[in-house]
């Protein structure tokens, strides 16, 4: 995968290069899955609806997620700055904060003069570190966020333009509950939110 990890501490490097090996590894997974006719219950869990088109469509994302993380470079770096119950924030170079905000003048002109490659960045908020590595027993009974589902989350807003969708009584579909949640209430919206994203691609892990 192409993170470029040169701006995180050695323990964070270290981390995140074995999250490199491992999603692109969970995405072509569940992609076959999809493809071979395997995920429905999944498809349904995570995204509310299994028929064909579903399918198809999950199937075509999740192609294309993979193989811009390989052929694309997102830069990781740190989100100090960022709110303390942050856990992470995608940024595009050429659009800015997703969902609103963006990149200094001065950090575009930079990109551009030196060949920056990259899609985007990923940040790594400050809550990051408290969030476990991996979701505590299975997946589709999990109602935390964990640190392999938050970077799948934050590389699906960089690569697949996903959001983070509300529920109908306007929080926000974070957590394995809330975004199951989301899947039973309004299926468009839950294919279109980063969270469900992440979630189902770890139960391929």
């Amino acid at each position: 995968m192409s993170l470029d990890l040169t701006l995180l501490p050695s323990e964070l490097q270290k981390q995140m290069k074995g999250f490199a090996e491992e999603i692109p590894k969970a995405i072509q997974k569940a992609r076959d899955t999809v493809s071979g006719g395997g995920a429905g219950g999944k498809v349904t869990l995570w995204f509310g609806a299994s028929d064909k088109a579903a399918q198809i469509a999950i199937r075509d994302k999740l192609a294309k997620l993979r193989s811009y993380m390989m052929n694309q470079r997102i830069r990781c770096q740190l989100g100090n700055s960022r709110p303390a119950n942050e856990n992470a924030l995608a940024e595009h170079v050429t659009g800015g904060l997703v969902g609103g905000g963006g990149f200094s003048s001065l950090q575009r002109v930079e990109a551009n003069l030196f060949g920056d490659s990259s899609v985007g960045v990923l940040n790594l908020s400050p809550n990051y570190g408290n969030l476990k590595t991996y979701a505590t027993g299975p997946v589709s009974t999990f109602d935390g966020q964990d640190q392999f589902q938050t970077v799948i989350h934050e590389l699906t807003h960089i690569v697949l333009g996903t959001g983070d969708e509300k529920l109908n009584n306007g929080n926000t579909a974070y957590t394995g509950l809330l975004a199951r949640q989301l899947a039973t209430e309004d299926p468009d919206k839950a294919k279109n939110n980063a969270e469900n994203w992440g979630l189902f691609i770890e139960e391929y892990r």
